[in-house]
């Protein structure tokens, strides 16, 4: 036999042995599970419907040992420290995890394994994120979130409730999925059963399936905005939410600039005060302030529950402590913080009298407060933005050390507010220059963290944002000292507005909802952009005119009462 036919003979008999190998390999794994998964036409097989179901399960158990031995036979560099990573829940968090862990740990390589589903090989991960408790595991919440029922804005229903929940055709995730097993559990326990007539392994696929009208479904409110945003209608594109974000940041200098404008104006208006006029002080500053504070508190709390922050109260003790922490609706945190600054006034009467004795004592002062409030920002950004004590210490947002810079800065700013207006006047466009280069900084961070846009993350406490909120704080200083040069006619609409802010803002969450809930929604799925605007103006409007009415209401009831 020539050399040419031995080769070709040795290759059909290595072909025939391994082609006998695989088919009887096939019948011990159809005779295994008792069904039939593949057909046979003559001399070649395809794989039936069972066998295509029974391949997409086991392709993920396939891929995930290729990476194990990918991972093993590649090596591991010495320089690197290798973590894994199992996100049963929470995809769209990865992102933010990532960029976090490679910011402060270089080192790290990282390995992220998704959805799968080896419940009895969880050893093999670091970290996992997830819904459930795992035996003998250290967990550490990371969010708390809220689950929505969603749909289509054209769906036939426009309101729900549980009772017909039980004949709603329902999209979901498979019964395996974390997501779908806290919601089965949950209506287990309301002894409800909900029909998911399509289930799918894709939160992607459960949001087209959404877009197109095939039935309604249950949407974290954080880990799946982008779904949520769709099925609530407002489903603004990439670009529009990285537009919403540099708005947000654009405004985001008013809580600091509130807090320097109040304390600029109180040394203003109290400059010799000292603890003897402490009774009188928080005599006008508590009908001002904290009258309208409590009686929009507690409209908050009893008349809108929903927009209370971190969680909700469920007894009386809980009740006053959402009253007094700033939770009882998303804006109510700054006025927790403010009404502190009211608070501990005298120890700013003392420190801009102290301060301002001698050149030195100044230097020394600014010197202290500027080190020392970016050595704050450097803990918070280290133990409670996305740090260990996240959900722990989150309350140190509205502590009033955290705005304190602005605080002290305002009330020296009167005591030397002849030299500021000079170095305004001479050095106005390097500030604006440091204003464009921080607002550009800020937000670049912000898209660092990449879709979503979670405004959760253009935070106050990071040096980008404090060196914006102080150049803007300069620029809106210099061109009202140059108003007050010139007289000019804008500064009485701009008191007007000035003594009706603090109200207004106490306000603005109310009205808000109540025009979201009007047309705000059904305009936001057609022109996001434009319901961001109205929505914006006409708040405003009746917060404005909403403050005005009640002070005058009120001072109306009170000089019948006493006449």
């Amino acid at each position: 036999m020539s050399p040419a036919k031995k080769a070709l003979q040795k290759h059909l008999n290595f072909f025939l042995y391994h082609n006998l190998a695989v088919s009887k390999t096939i019948k011990q794994l159809e005779s295994e599970l008792n069904v039939q998964l593949f057909d046979r036409v003559g001399r070649t097989i395809k794989l039936n419907r069972a066998g295509k179901l029974f391949y997409s399960y086991v392709n993920d158990s396939l891929n995930l040992l290729d990476r194990g031995i990918s991972s093993v036979s590649g090596g591991i560099k010495t320089s690197e420290q290798p973590i894994s990573i199992l996100f049963e829940v929470g995809s769209t968090l990865i992102p933010q995890i990532v960029n976090r862990i490679q910011k402060n740990l270089p080192n790290v390589r990282l390995n992220i394994a998704q959805h799968v589903q080896m419940d009895t090989d969880l050893q093999q991960y670091d970290f996992i994120v997830t819904t459930r408790k795992i035996p003998k595991y250290f967990t550490a919440p990371i969010i708390s979130e809220e689950i929505f029922v969603g749909w289509k804005s054209d769906y036939p229903n426009n309101t729900i409730n549980p009772s017909t929940l039980i004949n709603t055709q329902f999209v979901g995730l498979g019964s395996h999925n974390q997501l779908r097993k806290t919601i089965d559990t949950y209506f287990e326990q309301h002894q409800l059963t909900i029909k998911f007539k399509y289930e799918t392994d894709d939160p992607a696929t459960v949001r087209g399936l959404i877009d197109e009208g095939v039935g309604m479904t249950f949407i974290p409110a954080v880990t799946w905005q982008t779904v949520l945003s769709l099925v609530l209608t407002t489903g603004p594109s990439l670009n529009v939410q990285t537009g919403i974000g540099v708005v947000y940041n654009l405004v985001k200098y008013t809580a600091p600039a509130f807090i320097f404008g109040i304390l600029f104006t109180t040394i203003r208006t109290n400059e010799t005060s000292d603890l003897r006029n402490y009774g009188s002080y928080m005599s006008k500053q508590f009908s001002a302030l904290f009258v309208p504070t409590f009686w929009w508190t507690l409209i908050y709390l009893i008349c809108l529950p929903n927009v209370q922050q971190i969680t909700k109260f469920h007894n009386i003790t809980s009740f006053l402590w959402q009253f007094i922490n700033g939770n009882a609706a998303p804006h109510l945190w700054y006025n927790t913080m403010m009404l502190q600054f009211i608070i501990l006034m005298p120890f700013f009467w003392w420190l801009s009298r102290w301060t301002v004795k001698s050149t030195k004592r100044l230097y020394v002062v600014l010197a202290i407060t500027i080190i020392g409030y970016f050595c704050w920002l450097l803990f918070y950004d280290h133990f409670v933005f996305y740090g260990s004590q996240m959900q722990n210490w989150y309350l140190l947002d509205r502590i009033f050390i955290s705005f304190i810079i602005y605080g002290i800065l305002g009330a020296l700013a009167w005591k030397k507010h002849a030299q500021l207006e000079n170095l305004l006047r001479k050095f106005w466009w390097l500030i604006a220059i440091v204003l464009v280069l921080s607002f550009v900084w800020t937000n670049a961070e912000l898209s660092g963290f990449g879709h979503p846009v979670s405004l959760a993350n253009a935070i106050y406490y990071k040096p980008s944002m404090t060196i914006y909120a102080l150049a803007v704080i300069g620029l809106v200083a210099a061109l009202a000292f140059m108003n007050i040069r010139q007289r000019s006619t804008i500064l009485n609409p701009m008191h007007f507005l000035a003594t009706y802010a603090y109200r207004a803002y106490l306000s603005n969450v109310f009205w808000l909802q109540l025009i979201w809930h009007v047309f705000g929604h059904s305009l936001g799925n057609v022109h996001p952009v434009w319901a961001i605007i109205s929505c914006y103006i006409i708040t405003w409007i009746l917060s404005f005119v909403s403050a005005y009415l009640f002070h005058v209401g009120w001072f109306s009831i009170k000089n019948k009462i006493h006449g």
